[in-house]
């Protein structure tokens, strides 16, 4: 959904937050919606705010602090939302609607 590329052609693992997750997770954010659902996502704080917390999956991560090591790319409805430099991601900015 929302990519040009069939999915069973990528050579490496997906994992999608989709609305079913949300629902069933009964989460606010896609960061709560992700650690419920995939294996191994955890999550830290070391922003010291809950809204923008690092997440960390198999090794890779996603975070919002600049100079932090990353690895993942972060897509919403196809598009990626890591920042061009740093590979920032900001989760306040992602919708909860």
């Amino acid at each position: 959904i929302g990519s040009a590329i069939d999915l069973s052609k990528v050579p490496t693992a997906i994992n999608r937050v989709d609305a079913a997750a949300f629902e069933n997770t009964h989460s606010l954010s896609a960061v709560n919606a992700a650690n419920k659902t995939i294996p191994s996502v955890t999550l830290s704080n070391q922003t010291g705010n809950d809204f923008e917390p690092d997440l960390q999956y198999r090794g890779f991560g996603a975070s919002p602090l600049t100079g932090a090591p990353a690895g993942l790319a972060i897509y919403q409805n196809g598009v990626r939302i890591n920042q061009a430099l740093g590979d920032n991601v900001h989760w306040v900015f992602i919708p909860t609607e």
